[in-house]
């Protein structure tokens, strides 16, 4: 089903169809309440650059398995790229924004590229609350840890938060970091942030909604 998604989106893109379009229609299908997004219509790629050459996000991630250490990450088309239709708008009306627990360098780097997204965020009136994609200073899965390691210094909750410089209020994290928040410049919300289950997705969601 994840493979036949990708066809359908990459086939209605072919077609001259704008991601955000793209994106409704599947939201409908699949029966989904909700407004989802995607940061822009725009082409904007993700590269990094490694010892081993430049590569782009899937190559690197997928063909090679994000064996290669990174040295930089660039964000080509950012320069260009507009938000889609409504971002800014829900940005601008939201009683709360979440970043989610992912990647601040692949996943969440490249909404944030988009300048008026950033701008958005900047000069924001709802509270801004990221989660930190670590416990115990690891990632549960993906590269994250050696990234920041590598591009941030270290993986300390201060470290995630560099990533978000400005931009947040505050950073839930978990239990297993509670320790290690002295250089934090923002304020901790300390949970169980491994989301095993159901219910543990809710106790996640319920401590970010508490901050």
């Amino acid at each position: 089903r994840d493979l036949g998604l990708h066809l359908v989106r990459t086939e209605l893109l072919r077609g001259g169809t704008p991601l955000s379009a793209v994106t409704a229609q599947l939201v409908e299908r699949a029966g989904l309440e909700l407004a989802l997004l995607p940061a822009t219509d725009d082409e904007l790629r993700t590269w990094l650059d490694t010892a081993a050459g430049s590569f782009s996000f899937q190559e690197w991630f997928v063909a090679r398995g994000h064996r290669d250490e990174v040295d930089a990450v660039r964000y080509v088309g950012a320069e260009a790229a507009t938000p889609a239709p409504g971002v800014t708008e829900a940005l601008r009306d939201a009683d709360l924004i979440l970043i989610a627990p992912s990647n601040p360098y692949v996943s969440i780097g490249p909404i944030l590229a988009v300048a008026e997204i950033e701008a958005a965020l900047r000069s924001r009136t709802a509270p801004v609350v990221a989660v930190s994609p670590l416990i115990g200073g690891r990632a549960v899965k993906g590269p994250a840890d050696r990234m920041l390691a590598r591009l941030a210094g270290g993986t300390s909750p201060a470290h995630v938060a560099s990533c978000y410089a400005g931009l947040i209020d505050a950073l839930v994290l978990d239990e297993a970091d509670a320790h290690d928040v002295e250089n934090l410049a923002v304020r901790p919300v300390v949970t169980k942030t491994l989301m095993s289950d159901a219910a543990a997705r809710r106790r996640l969601a319920e401590a970010v909604l508490a901050a």
